[in-house]
């Protein structure tokens, strides 16, 4: 009989000795249900911290069995690291990477992974940056055709530089596309967050998918399917629930109507989603689910390779989830009238170079990227970007080879000084003369890939110009 009242006593009430008691209120069910949740996550974590470290211990001591006191070494450390996720022990891991400088860096990368052709290619690359004293995000999104040298493999399309590292040493890929970025736009990456399709869908899948408002309706007939095939995918303007797959598809979609084909719309859908899947992890309620945190991790684990540590993550998703949706600065870089870029074809391939030829933009912009309103830096002008002025000679019997030569330079965004003749018409190999003592050397990079030319560090003996106002003397030749 008390067993039967003890049951009653968590459902509606339960009699004792011929007395009601009715059931306990719901806001004190509710404390009860917090405090053995909180007990229930703090054995979790425990217990995996534990493990964890029973693990390190395993390997870093292979005969573990003969010490005494490793179990209670293994315990112990388990209770450290649960502490320092509290925040109850203060170590030198308390300080985010980039914190103490108030900016913090991620290097975000979506790829196929396998099964997918080109499953190491970087189909999303976004610098992500978090400024914890004004709580402020920022998302840049890079064009994977962004032209850009990558180191030992020289001027190539950015979304290479993790297949080319990977290809070196597996696990490198991260590590080369981290440190070309830095390179490029000058700022620390401090940490990396690589992940694959199928990881994408699982996530969102297990959030529960996202909520997304599609701002134009648009459909693409060329989606590409499991097959090396198409599959027509179309979305409607306005809120969508999307689950793991349909926001893949959303986020992919290169071949839309309605000005959804470049990959600069693409950027800002990628941008969208991301929005979406912070404001669904800073939801309370995903934190009170202990089956999503721990679906969660299983996704962490197994298709997104980062250089957090797990205490980096508590925290800085902590940090973010107060963010307000004003605080997030969206920026794409791209080739429209008031972008930052200009396409153009090298070798008969698509690519994407900053104007001017000169990476200087885009550093400032990565820069001064806090202090960035709707696209533009305030407070400052940015430095613009300087002209590469370049002399074309006809060193060959063709009519018309420096005139057309230069015209197809001058769409690329160099400034031509001069076209003429050169003393000789017999050159077989286009040369380009460097006058500038190696001070534009990216802009001499990507002339030398565009005329597939020689490069010389010195002026000829015949160009006896005084004055001249040339960064590149070129002489084209008969090849």
């Amino acid at each position: 009989m008390y067993k039967i009242n003890l049951l009653n006593k968590f459902n509606k009430g339960y009699y004792l000795n011929g007395v009601y008691y009715p059931p306990q209120k719901k806001s004190r069910s509710k404390i009860y249900r917090i405090f053995f949740l909180s007990v229930f996550l703090g054995i979790f974590l425990f217990s995996w911290q534990v493990f964890s470290s029973f693990k390190e211990n395993s390997i870093q001591k292979s005969n573990y069995q003969k010490e005494p006191y490793s179990i209670i070494r293994t315990i112990k450390n388990g209770f450290k690291k649960l502490a320092s996720f509290s925040g109850l022990i203060k170590t030198k891991e308390n300080h985010l990477k980039g914190e103490k400088e108030d900016r913090i860096n991620i290097l975000l990368l979506g790829m196929g992974g396998k099964g997918h052709d080109g499953g190491t290619l970087s189909d999303t690359i976004i610098i992500a940056s978090f400024q914890p004293s004004k709580k402020k995000v920022s998302l840049l999104s890079i064009p994977r055709d962004l032209y850009v040298p990558i180191e030992k493999h020289g001027w190539k399309k950015i979304n290479h530089a993790y297949a080319y590292g990977e290809a070196q040493k597996k696990g490198n890929g991260a590590i080369l596309a981290t440190n070309t970025v830095s390179k490029i736009f000058n700022i620390p990456i401090h940490y990396y967050v690589n992940v694959d399709f199928q990881g994408f869908k699982e996530i969102i899948d297990h959030l529960g998918g996202v909520d997304i408002y599609v701002e134009r309706s648009f459909k693409d007939e060329k989606y590409p399917d499991e097959n090396f095939g198409y599959e027509p995918v179309e979305f409607k303007k306005g809120w969508e629930r999307m689950n793991g797959e349909r926001a893949l598809k959303y986020a992919r979609s290169r071949h839309g109507n309605n000005n959804e084909a470049s990959d600069f719309a693409r950027a800002k859908r990628q941008q969208k989603i991301l929005m979406a899947l912070k404001k669904k992890i800073s939801d309370y309620h995903f934190w009170l689910n202990p089956t999503k945190i721990g679906q969660l991790l299983a996704d962490l684990n197994n298709h997104i390779n980062s250089n957090f540590k797990t205490w980096e993550i508590i925290k800085l998703a902590k940090e973010l989830k107060d963010v307000n949706q004003n605080n997030i600065i969206h920026i794409t870089l791209s080739d429209g009238p008031k972008g930052q870029l200009y396409a153009t074809n090298l070798n008969g391939a698509y690519i994407l170079l900053p104007k001017g030829n000169d990476f200087t933009l885009l550093k400032s912009l990565a820069k001064n990227i806090f202090q960035n309103n709707q696209g533009k830096i305030a407070g400052a002008k940015i430095q613009k970007p300087i002209l590469t002025n370049i002399e074309v000679l006809n060193g060959t019997t063709i009519s018309g080879l420096a005139s057309k030569t230069a015209k197809k330079l001058k769409q690329n965004n160099f400034k031509i000084v001069g076209i003429g003749n050169a003393p000789e018409q017999n050159y077989k190999k286009t040369i380009i003369y460097d006058l500038t003592n190696k001070q534009k050397i990216n802009q001499l990079k990507i002339l030398e890939k565009q005329l597939s030319a020689e490069i010389v560090f010195h002026k000829p003996k015949w160009y006896q110009k005084k004055n001249q106002s040339s960064d590149f003397l070129i002489v084209l030749g008969s090849d």
